[in-house]
């Protein structure tokens, strides 16, 4: 019905959020160029909040398509996670082999990796977490301590909560 009538190649009133059918309104252009800034000056930790359907998603994922594609970004959105559960699908994405490890021997591996990266000339990686407001307390304090992984000068690592 819409694509014929506003001659649409693909139908924009879908119930996944793509970043194709993004409408940004000054506050959403403002939210995105901050996410973007906020990732490309190392900000470390980035909020991004709103009421249930006003487009956090969907600017989410307009971020990743704006990113550089050589920038590792990890995406989690179901948060019904445990801590080690956390680490896990941290090491997972960024394809540091965890495969029988104790969390604070995961821990030391993202460090590692974390670090190597910095030496290598790459930016920190981005973890993305939508739906933030699900976390459980101490997957939360998880975040904060990954957040505190660090050399003088920068974070190891970025994270965005939404």
């Amino acid at each position: 019905m819409y694509e014929k009538h506003f001659g649409l190649a693909k139908k924009p009133f879908v119930t996944t959020p793509s970043p194709r059918f993004i409408y940004l309104g000054s506050s959403h252009r403002e939210a995105l160029a901050s996410l973007i800034c906020g990732v490309r000056e190392g900000w470390g930790f980035i909020s991004l909040g709103g009421e249930v359907g006003t487009g956090k998603t969907t600017l989410l994922r307009a971020l990743l398509e704006e990113l550089d594609a050589s920038l590792k970004t990890i995406l989690i959105t179901h948060t019904t996670l445990t801590k080690t559960e956390l680490l896990r699908t941290i090491l997972d994405d960024l394809d540091i082999p965890a495969k029988g490890l104790r969390r604070v021997e995961m821990i030391r591996a993202l460090h590692q990796f974390l670090l190597d990266e910095v030496m290598a000339g790459r930016k920190p990686p981005v973890l993305i977490i939508d739906e933030a407001q699900n976390l459980q307390p101490e997957v939360l304090e998880e975040i904060r301590l990954l957040s505190n992984l660090e050399t003088g000068e920068s974070k190891l690592i970025q994270v965005i909560l939404a």
